[in-house]
């Protein structure tokens, strides 16, 4: 069991209303030109920063344009056997190797995105039985902008005089797919 604080931003809202309702799901939408879909990062679901109030301010002024409310859910427990982490071996093992079972039957598919994956995998599960029995997804995300990137997350060498790094502050992103499991200490309002 994991059990952390995660922070939630949505567009402002009235107290009430969010305090009630929170969180709000992230769904797929059309795009503007009409052919497809936008997906979001792990597919639809309820998304969380995993402890990083700096991320979840710095969402909340690039997509609902300064007006956002964050919530915090402490302590929220997340069962490690329906937990697919991308930042452990054997979940993506385990990932990788159910894409590998599609990519021989599709091979147009190797080409598909996580969030389209995940999707593909959620649908499977309903209509063809296929194992994918996780309600939890997590993820440390990336910007493209490599300098962005190293100041957000913290960018340090491992030794003087080398080039080998890590990253001290992961932008560690949480989707839930079903809110009704979710079991945590108390939610409020922090911004």
């Amino acid at each position: 069991m994991l059990v952390f604080d995660y922070q939630h931003t949505c567009r402002f809202a009235q107290k009430a209303y969010v305090e009630f309702n929170a969180p709000f799901k992230s769904n797929k939408r059309k795009r503007t030109n009409g052919k497809g879909f936008i997906i979001p990062f792990l597919g639809e679901g309820y998304y969380f920063w995993e402890e990083n109030i700096t991320a979840a301010h710095d969402w909340g002024s690039r997509h609902c344009n300064g007006k956002y409310n964050i919530i915090q859910f402490k302590d929220l427990e997340i069962p490690k056997n329906i937990l697919l982490d991308f930042g452990n071996r054997r979940d993506l093992a385990f990932f990788n190797e159910l894409r590998e079972m599609y990519i021989e039957k599709r091979p147009e598919s190797k080409k598909w995105s996580i969030s389209v994956w995940i999707e593909f995998f959620k649908e499977m599960k309903n209509k063809d039985n296929v194992y994918f029995p996780f309600n939890y997804l997590r993820a440390d995300e990336n910007y493209p902008d490599d300098e962005k990137n190293s100041k957000i997350k913290e960018k340090i060498i491992f030794a003087s005089g080398e080039k080998y790094f890590t990253y001290l502050s992961p932008l560690w992103i949480l989707c839930i797919i079903e809110k009704s499991s979710m079991k945590f200490a108390k939610k409020e309002i922090i911004h």
